[in-house]
């Protein structure tokens, strides 16, 4: 029998003290364990506790957790698992804070050893769970150096357990979205950093937790997923996935689905160096959708088109999933009006080309939403010619059934390849300007647009950027059709209130990864975005909780560039003309050092002392002062001095005239709720994480700031002086994409003067009080440099107007 034993094959290490099993074979036999009588199992681990008895307690404390839950039952006494938790849990803390380095190498070669051995469950296992994952962040500190990320099982690590390098002091980290990832970056006012800025964390240790987090939602209401809380009458199923909202339509036995594509920008066409391009995709230039839209996820089935129209007309009829074809663009309007009919309010049409474009796209900028080429196994076309240097593949020579190759990153199945899809436009001659919710001439006799390619063409013509016309009655076997609806009402219609994802023609991916990860936030260092309503930040300093927004109901249109996202409105003057169009940034909330330290130069007095300010909410804001356009656009007047240049920013307005405008503007945009920026978020948007006296830095010049220029801060150097505003916008932005927060206006604040004090704050904001005066920040172009730093605060009467006082408004609401 003993013979047998150590024969097995299962021994890895055939030591007469501690035998090891091979890590591949034990889940089968702890399986087998569990499967035998209460009796035997309590028999077993009565001889095993006693045999191991003289040996480390370690040795059975890693046998016992490593049991299933229904064996541990049978343990002799149920104590040695709470013996177990805790040596472990202790082992954990004591071997990260290892200084040594060989020690610390011993440590990461033997827990690596242990991990092997274990079952992956224990990462979540309720008693050992964090301290495993504690572990594992030892036993990877090679990979996390490097900057890579470490899946977490559990969930469960507390950064706050990982000891700091000796001397480590606290700072501050910008984490930014690039692509499907969070990348950790170091902040530098001189440096263009890549992705868009989502937070600023705090930490000394530099680790950080990303994981999902539950909405906060006050109950369950499945019709709370409309934006109007009311589902549209043609809406069969809806829910949310990695790739974002769906909803689903039935007509008869059919079921077609549908993506919601939110509002953004990107760029159409091919750029110049683009391999095998055509000319009429160029010039490439920049197009804005103000409108988000519901696109069929697939093209349009020949099952779909039967039951609409009571016939088949397609060339491949073997097999009813495949993309209805042989279909010219004027029987696509007999369809589109037949199965309106049959669903009210569904109001079904096709997309528009540069709608087609930015789905088919969905974010990427490579030839193809897959990368820099493709493979057969991805797209449907002529493999045995490839894109490039490109492998060669299979060439089916007919369609294949719709969703049945991968989707693109926003859930569209086959928007390369398969069969070339109808548009609504005619061709449109790109001109390379910046267009808006552009469409081509729709003429009776214009022909009409196809995008992207079918399963005859070869890979070239599968581009997302290639283009073709055709007369609006021709019928091939490689063209069929997609279908688009969009909400026809401002408030909203059939748009979700589901998270939307709004990035800048950048939005959610099948490559988001759901659960949690570790990251070490050194420059450059990357983990996936949890691709949920809500994600949640953990370092060893402070907690931080995103939540994905969709566009807010006053919003014409939202994106995210480097600078993060940002949220447009339009509004029409009150004695006609163009609208007048305000961008707002959202400005994440955070924690900051409110006022100047004691050694700034130049300081003041009632900027001190330096302390703590945590705002616990975001909140969007003007991301200039407020024009004499909008003003006038609002209020019907301008009361500036300097009217020659309506883009200059309004003055000469006093604390009681803005919360007039604010009066009337919130009634034209319901929703938006603006009101002037308290003090303390003023100060926290000005800085954009800086400690400095400026944003920019150590010092400013007129380049970056309007003031008297011939009068610099220390020993800056001199410059120009304006002698008056400067057009709002026309100075570079600070780090978070604010212009003119140093200089041009003063501008006014919510709230009453705060005396500072030195203990840390959340949220301060003083109640007005009868001729205390009202807060002003920021300087003007009259002032010297001292006076625009970042910490400078004034106050003025309610009552008070000059041409050097203006202010710019912010909004709590998502």
């Amino acid at each position: 029998m003993e013979a047998a034993v150590w024969q097995h094959p299962a021994i890895a290490s055939p030591s007469s003290v501690a035998a090891t099993l091979d890590p591949d074979m034990t889940p089968g036999l702890r399986q087998g364990f569990a499967a035998e009588s209460d009796a035997v199992q309590r028999s077993v681990l009565a001889i095993l506790r006693q045999w191991r008895g003289k040996l480390s307690a370690d040795v059975w404390f890693e046998e016992i957790l490593s049991l299933s839950p229904d064996s541990r039952r049978h343990l002799p006494d149920i104590a040695d698992l709470d013996a177990a938790a805790a040596r472990f849990d202790g082992f954990s803390r004591r071997a990260l804070a290892f200084n040594d380095p060989a020690a610390r190498a011993d440590a990461m070669m033997a827990v690596g050893r242990l991990l092997r051995r274990v079952p992956s469950s224990l990462h979540g296992d309720p008693r050992v769970g964090e301290a495993f994952e504690r572990l594992k962040f030892l036993a990877h500190q090679d990979e996390l150096d490097d900057g890579e990320a470490l899946p977490l099982q559990s969930g469960g690590l507390d950064p706050r357990v990982i000891p700091a390098r000796p001397g480590a002091a606290r700072r501050r980290i910008d984490l930014r979205q690039r692509g499907d990832g969070i990348v950790a970056d170091l902040p530098d006012p001189n440096k263009d950093s890549p992705g868009s800025l989502l937070v600023s964390v705090q930490t000394i240790n530099g680790v950080m937790v990303v994981g999902e987090d539950d909405p906060v939602r006050p109950e369950e209401d499945r019709d709370a997923f409309w934006k109007t809380s009311i589902p549209p009458s043609w809406a069969e199923d809806w829910g949310l996935d990695d790739f974002g909202a769906w909803v689903t339509f039935r007509v008869k036995s059919v079921i077609q689905r549908m993506r919601w594509i939110p509002p953004g920008s990107f760029r159409m066409g091919s750029p110049e160096g683009e391999a095998e391009r055509f000319e009429d995709e160029g010039p490439q230039h920049a197009v804005t959708l103000s409108r988000g839209f519901w696109l069929f996820d697939t093209a349009c089935s020949q099952a779909l088109w039967r039951v609409v129209m009571g016939k088949n007309s397609s060339r491949f009829q073997n097999d009813e999933r495949c993309p209805a074809e042989n279909v010219p663009w004027n029987d696509v309007q007999k369809f589109l009006k037949r199965i309106n009919r049959l669903l009210p309010g569904l109001s079904l049409d096709l997309p528009t080309e540069a709608q087609w474009e930015y789905a088919c796209r969905a974010g990427t900028a490579a030839p193809f939403s897959f990368g820099e080429t493709i493979t057969s196994d991805q797209v449907n076309y002529d493999g045995s010619r490839s894109y490039r240097d490109g492998p060669k593949g299979r060439f089916r020579q007919r369609t294949v059934p719709v969703g049945s190759l991968p989707p693109n990153p926003w859930g569209l199945h086959e928007m390369h390849g398969n069969v070339w899809e109808w548009c609504a436009d005619g061709w449109r001659d790109y001109i390379g300007e910046a267009v808006t919710d552009p469409r081509g001439p729709e003429t009776d006799d214009a022909g009409r647009v196809l995008r992207d390619g079918s399963w005859i063409g070869d890979a070239r013509y599968v581009r997302a950027a290639i283009r073709l016309r055709s007369p609006p009655d021709g019928r091939l076997v490689g063209i069929g059709f997609r279908c688009v609806s969009s909400p026809a009402s401002r408030d909203g219609g059939a748009e979700p209130a589901a998270p939307a994802w709004p990035r800048l023609a950048e939005r959610r991916g099948a490559q988001g990864t759901a659960g949690a990860a570790v990251l070490k936030m050194e420059s450059g260092g990357r983990c996936p975005l949890p691709m949920a309503p809500a994600v949640r930040i953990v370092t060893d300093q402070e907690e931080v909780r995103l939540e994905r927004l969709t566009r807010p109901s006053w919003a014409d249109a939202v994106g995210r560039d480097r600078f993060g996202l940002w949220a447009d409105f339009a509004v029409p003057p009150l004695r006609g003309g163009d609208p007048v169009v305000q961008r707002l940034r959202w400005i994440a909330p955070g924690r900051f050092l409110m006022g100047s330290p004691e050694d700034e130069a130049e300081r003041s007095n009632n900027e001190g002392p330096q302390h703590e300010v945590t705002l616990s909410r975001g909140f969007w804001l003007f991301d200039t002062a407020c024009s004499q356009a909008l003003w006038h656009a609002v209020m019907g007047e301008n009361p500036s001095r300097f009217r020659d240049d309506g883009r200059c920013p309004v003055e000469q307005v006093n604390w009681t005239d803005v919360q007039g405008f604010l009066k009337r503007i919130n009634r034209h945009l319901s929703g938006l709720s603006l009101e002037l920026p308290t003090e303390a978020q003023w100060e926290y948007a000005c800085r954009a994480g800086a400690v400095s006296p400026f944003s920019f830095g150590e010092t400013v010049t007129p380049d970056q700031v309007n003031y008297d220029g011939n009068h610099p801060y220390r020993d800056g150097p001199r410059g120009r002086y304006r002698r008056r505003t400067a057009p709002v916008g026309s100075l570079p932005p600070n780090p978070w994409g604010l212009h003119e927060m140093h200089g041009n206006v003063w501008e006014w604040c919510a709230g009453g003067w705060r005396d500072y004090t030195i203990g840390a704050v959340i949220d301060p904001h003083e109640a007005e009080v009868a001729g205390a005066g009202c807060i002003l920040r920021g300087g003007s172009w009259i002032d010297v440099a001292r006076s625009v730093r970042a910490a400078v605060r004034s106050r003025y009467h309610s009552d008070g107007r000059s041409f050097d006082i203006g202010f710019r408004c912010a909004s709590g609401s998502v």
